[in-house]
């Protein structure tokens, strides 16, 4: 055997840069700023409506040259002999103000700090930048030195393209880009439909703004949300899975959807697989007691048992006898591991001590599986060998039997979901068919290994199938559609198999431990 079982890897290397940005956010505390101007009055000693400040507009960088605030503006509030903006949290660290304009009640710039070069910078003391540092848990003022702005002054003395300037009024918004990615068990799901709920909170926690987007797989969604508030949690919640992430405003802000450098906030989490218990097979069949008219009854059980690990160890066949209204059991699976994967898989009819079929697997150094070989009574009955081509993402099953015959079968993935098929018997054509699938999880696959006919290949639930066939073989009744019923975790209850050209069903019924 060759080395052990591994499914695709789940993106760590990305999510795990997420991660650490992320918990930078989330760890390091918060310091307070506030920014001052001082008063200025007009020659006779009065100040107009036009002359009085009434909120300022600044632009701010982190030390590492980012813009966490871009043209924010700031009510100021008279205080004493000047004016003063409410207290602004910011993230720990050393920032630069490379904008500073005061406006007045028109939203007219009636001063401005100018920056380092131009013309004016040699009237101020310090001209932008201006740098000051947030400390945790402590409050600082910051008081940049203005220049009053005359309708003779032109923004370039000042070091300013123009005076013009973008204000988003409240509520102001920010896109923001996001991606869900889950794990069940050894499998990864990458095409996830959820809800997102995105909280907003003010700088003392409260919360003030509350969305619930619809989440749709498998591209990274954008989510516009109110860009006025302090603190951010995102939240999901599937399939017994609970990711919560929080960051700052100027987290967000800085790596908006539109912004230089748009980041992708990964949210997922893991969780172990529901177990089936059993599952029991229905069909349609003609009731005696209303003409007509059909019921389901019953056909047939199967059941399964597991290890402390959660590995199935057997699987039992139960036959229903209608006279008994109870199922019978016909014949049991035992099944065997190494390194953690199947290595074989023994049937005996009920009662019997030595095996009347057996399955062997063999692995490919990537784990996925290579040849399994079918022995009846000992001996080879068929054997399927599988080659991968995962730059096109498909998969040939090459089925050979004992009398010599045998077919090519196959398949195109995406998503790993059989998405389209084709069936070949040497040159001959036998079916092609394309299938279409729900968003929940497929509970067969979290069995642990792989049915010797594909069967619970696919990670999610069957909801459609076009199958043609066109030679080899015609079967009597050819499924179509299937629907379901879930539970709360979004696991499958019922699935109904509806087919072509008949009335009749068939019905599952899952339980899970």
């Amino acid at each position: 055997m060759k080395t052990s079982f591994k499914h695709f890897l789940f993106l760590v290397l990305l999510v795990s840069s997420l991660s650490c940005d992320r918990e930078e956010a989330i760890t390091e505390k918060d310091g307070q700023v506030s920014f001052v101007v001082g008063a200025k009055t007009a020659e006779d000693g009065r100040q107009s409506a036009e002359s009085t400040p009434a909120s300022l507009l600044l632009t701010l960088e982190d030390n590492q040259g980012n813009v966490v605030l871009e043209n924010k503006k700031l009510d100021l509030l008279q205080f004493g002999q000047g004016y003063v903006t409410e207290s602004l949290a910011l993230t720990v660290g050393r920032y630069s103000i490379t904008k500073f304009l005061v406006l007045n009640s028109d939203n007219k710039v009636i001063h401005a700090t100018p920056l380092e070069g131009s013309e004016k910078a040699a009237a101020v003391n310090d001209p932008l930048p201006l740098d000051f540092t947030v400390t945790a848990n402590a409050s600082v003022e910051v008081k940049p030195q203005v220049l009053t702005v005359t309708a003779l002054d032109k923004p370039q003395s000042f070091g300013y393209a123009s005076f013009g300037f973008e204000v988003v009024d409240a509520p102001e918004t920010m896109k923001i880009k996001v991606k869900v990615q889950l794990r069940v068990g050894n499998t990864d799901y990458l095409d996830v439909d959820t809800k997102l709920v995105v909280r907003g909170f003010d700088s003392l926690k409260v919360e003030k703004w509350k969305k619930e987007f619809d989440y749709v797989g498998p591209a990274d969604n954008v989510l516009e949300i109110n860009a006025g508030l302090d603190l951010y949690t995102i939240e999901l919640r599937q399939w017994g899975i609970y990711d919560q992430q929080i960051f700052k405003r100027e987290y967000l802000w800085a790596n908006r959807e539109d912004g230089p450098q748009p980041v992708t906030y990964v949210l997922g989490g893991a969780a172990a697989p529901k177990k089936i218990s059993h599952y029991i097979s229905y069909f349609t069949t003609a009731d005696p007691e209303n003409p007509g008219s059909h019921t389901m009854e019953p056909q047939s059980k199967i059941g399964y048992e597991y290890d402390a690990a959660g590995k199935v160890t057997r699987l039992t066949h139960y036959r229903y006898v209608k006279e008994t209204d109870s199922f019978v059991p016909e014949r049991y699976a035992k099944f065997n591991y190494i390194a953690g994967r199947v290595n074989m898989i023994l049937y005996f009819q009920q009662g019997a001590t030595s095996a009347d079929l057996v399955y062997g697997y063999d692995y490919e150094d990537n784990g996925n599986v290579s040849r399994i070989v079918e022995l009846k009574n000992g001996v080879e009955s068929a054997a399927v060998d599988f080659t991968y081509n995962y730059t096109d993402r498909l998969i040939n099953a090459a089925y050979t039997f004992s009398n010599g015959q045998g077919f090519q079968y196959e398949f195109f993935y995406k998503w790993k979901n059989i998405q389209t098929d084709k069936t070949t018997r040497g040159s001959q054509l036998c079916s092609e068919g394309s299938y279409f699938y729900d968003k929940n999880i497929n509970p067969l696959k979290h069995v642990g290994y792989v049915d010797f006919l594909l069967r619970n290949y696919s990670v999610n639930n069957r909801l459609t199938e076009d199958v043609v066939y066109t030679g080899c073989a015609f079967p009597t009744m050819i499924p179509m559609v299937y629907t379901y019923e879930y539970d709360a975790d979004g696991y499958p209850t019922v699935m109904t198999t509806h087919y072509k050209k008949t009335p009749a069903k068939s019905e599952t019924r899952y339980y899970y431990n």
